[in-house]
């Protein structure tokens, strides 16, 4: 996925996207912005990533939001609630915690639906 579906996914969920494709001019710098916040949500999200496919990926850092986003789709999915919740915290604190209650809901179910792996107990006396 993008990082331009998951922006325009949380423009979407603030209320925010318009009708046409371009971003209206008055919320350019939200583009801006969204980068920025995909960035530190990539970062906060590697781990789970790791645990959810059971891949060692590097982390990655976007320079624009037309590349894709090296995460697993479900997690993918769920980052646009993290930057709507992240777009809007100036904005409307209120609209703020509900997306971000969402999303840490989103991420534990997540979490609690990761690969384990079977290894052997070592005991050290």
């Amino acid at each position: 996925m993008t990082g331009r579906t998951i922006f325009e996914r949380a423009l979407s969920l603030c209320g925010l996207r318009g009708a046409g494709a371009a971003l209206p001019a008055d919320l350019a710098d939200l583009e801006v912005r969204g980068l920025d916040f995909l960035n530190v949500l990539i970062a906060e999200n590697v781990m789970l990533d790791r645990r959810l496919t059971g891949e060692v990926r590097p982390l990655q850092e976007v320079a624009s939001l037309e590349e894709t986003v090296a995460l697993s789709e479900k997690l993918c999915a769920l980052l646009a609630y993290g930057m709507a919740s992240l777009l809007m915290a100036e904005e409307d604190p209120s609209l703020c915690g509900i997306l971000d209650a969402r999303y840490r809901a989103a991420r534990n179910a997540l979490l609690a639906d990761g690969k384990s792996r079977v290894h052997a107990i070592r005991e050290d006396c």
